[in-house]
């Protein structure tokens, strides 16, 4: 079967040093985008002035194009299959996964499993093929012998009270968690820890491990997040590589090539060592990318909105203010004359979805990440609740774990903590080891900042005028942390000069770095 692919390349620009006289001076190395140059029509010269890449792409029989191109043209063009951009989909389930499902079909609804939730038939045993796919017709009973029973839970459906929950959930603003290390122990093991593999450690998203065109090893292999001994590569049909045209077998076609370990891991010899690289050609999306269509905005509201459409009269006419303005649904008549501004709707314009006149068209705002290499989008780090392992009584960075049942975050396995650090630099907020702080992270300098604190205020016994043993009766009752020190023999200041008895009951407060005592029975 004659298959299509995309099968393209950046054209009409040159790369080569302002010195260049020709094409046939130009070295194949260059690429130095400060020396483009183009064919200055009519005498045969060449300039730099106007110069702009084109880029055409076509597509053709993977056959015909391929058997064409020569070796020093092939190297030029990325090539890949309509695939690796579409993707079939559907709303339910179809057979073979020939699409595939935004959701399941509701259990009691379900049109293959009717509500049973398993599958229960006969299929042919794989285990009875004969090496070209085909059935043993050997087998004494056949029938009997290439049939076996089947009995699994659909996989079409899924239970009523899970959709209904499904259908309830909603798309939330992009808060995400800052940064923080696993951690056990002290801070040697922390340290050492910090790159531990355990569940809940963020995992590296950039250019490398999040990439469609996955490798079987190499630097877009996602190495980060495969497990170990999973060689699994991308599925897309074509993908052009390596600087040889393939031959007779399309080595490009993964699913039909002799070799197709090629297809992804034995591509470019490597200068150093001789071995093969990745470097495989593709199509990517072409930004800024626009986009007409309907959906919500920022504060949840449908675009387009019912608050768009026309006011009318009461006999069907359109209601028109005295100097010619076009009112809209919901705007009213003021005490001074004026006409309110419109407001918001929790629905769509009337027939949105069959009125693309309605829908806006602009830009999707992508934000570059230049040092993951990826495009993203706009995010807001969520503010967190820590309590602290070290004294913050001044402006030095000290140790503190994320609480993982008033964050939000998977627990952890016992004797492991989520170690952050937190500064105050702008001194309001001193609080004893033990305490519970209302932080948010600084991208800045890495560090977590408070934001909201309490007065810290507890009991304590008197051991002697100046030193005392002092309860951490603020500590959350369920912190992480079980590494916080117990304030035994701690020097308080006492600027009342309240007169102090050893072995008294007294309360203290923590008072600009420093406990303090305030009262003593």
């Amino acid at each position: 079967m004659a298959y299509k692919v995309l099968v393209g390349q950046n054209s009409n620009t040159v790369p080569v040093t302002y010195t260049a006289n020709s094409p046939a001076d130009i070295p194949f190395s260059i690429i130095d985008p400060q020396g483009m140059f183009r064919p200055n029509p009519g005498n045969g010269t060449y300039t730099s002035r106007g110069v702009r890449g084109v880029v055409d792409v076509e597509q053709c029989r993977l056959e015909e194009k391929l058997g064409v191109l020569s070796p020093s043209e092939y190297n030029f063009n990325s090539i890949m299959s309509i695939d690796g951009l579409f993707s079939p989909v559907s709303f339910y389930p179809t057979p073979y996964n020939s699409t595939f499902s935004m959701t399941k079909y509701t259990r009691s609804k379900c049109p293959i499993c009717r509500g049973d939730g398993q599958i229960n038939t006969t299929i042919h045993d794989p285990r009875k093929l004969n090496t070209d796919n085909t059935f043993n017709k050997t087998q004494t009973q056949q029938a009997a012998a290439t049939k076996v029973g089947y009995n699994r839970a659909c996989k079409f459906c899924s239970p009523d009270a899970g959709k209904d929950k499904e259908q309830k959930e909603s798309a939330s603003q992009s808060y995400k968690l800052p940064p923080y290390i696993i951690a056990k122990g002290d801070d040697l093991e922390a340290a050492e820890s910090r790159f531990s593999s355990l569940a809940g450690t963020n995992n590296r998203i950039n250019k490398f491990n999040l990439n469609p065109i996955v490798t079987a090893g190499g630097e877009f292999s996602v190495p980060n997040g495969k497990q170990e001994k999973d060689q699994c590569v991308h599925s897309i049909e074509t993908v052009g590589f390596g600087h040889e045209p393939p031959g007779s077998k399309g080595d490009v076609r993964g699913i039909i090539s002799s070799e197709p370990e090629k297809n992804y891991s034995e591509l470019d010899k490597d200068f150093l060592t001789g071995r093969y690289q990745s470097n495989q050609r593709f199509m990517g999306f072409r930004g800024p990318m626009v986009v007409h269509g309907w959906g919500y905005d920022k504060e949840g509201y449908p675009v387009p909105n019912a608050s768009g459409e026309p006011k009318r009269n009461p006999d069907g006419s359109l209601a028109i203010t005295s100097d010619g303005v076009q009112l809209y649904k919901n705007q009213e008549l003021q005490s001074d004359g004026s006409y309110s501004l419109p407001y918001k709707e929790k629905a769509f314009y009337k027939g949105w979805a069959s009125l693309p006149s309605t829908w806006p068209v602009g830009p999707i705002d992508l934000r570059w990440d230049d040092k993951a290499g990826v495009w993203g989008v706009g995010g807001t780090y969520r503010e967190v609740w820590v309590t602290l392992e070290k004294d913050l009584s001044d402006s030095t960075p000290v140790r503190a774990t994320l609480e993982d049942d008033i964050s939000s975050v998977e627990p952890l396995p016992d004797g492991f903590r989520r170690l952050v650090f937190v500064k105050d630099p702008t001194g309001l907020f001193r609080a004893p080891r033990g305490a519970a702080l209302y932080c948010k992270y600084n991208d800045d300098n890495g560090f977590y900042e408070p934001v909201y604190n309490q007065p810290f205020i507890t009991t304590g016994k008197t051991v002697s005028a100046t030193v005392a043993d002092i309860d951490n009766t603020y500590t959350l009752k369920y912190a992480k942390s079980k590494i916080v020190e117990p304030y035994q023999g701690q020097v308080f200041k006492n600027p009342l000069g309240l007169p102090v008895v050893a072995g008294r009951k007294a309360i203290f407060s923590y008072i600009d770095g420093s406990w303090t005592l305030t009262n003593i029975g």
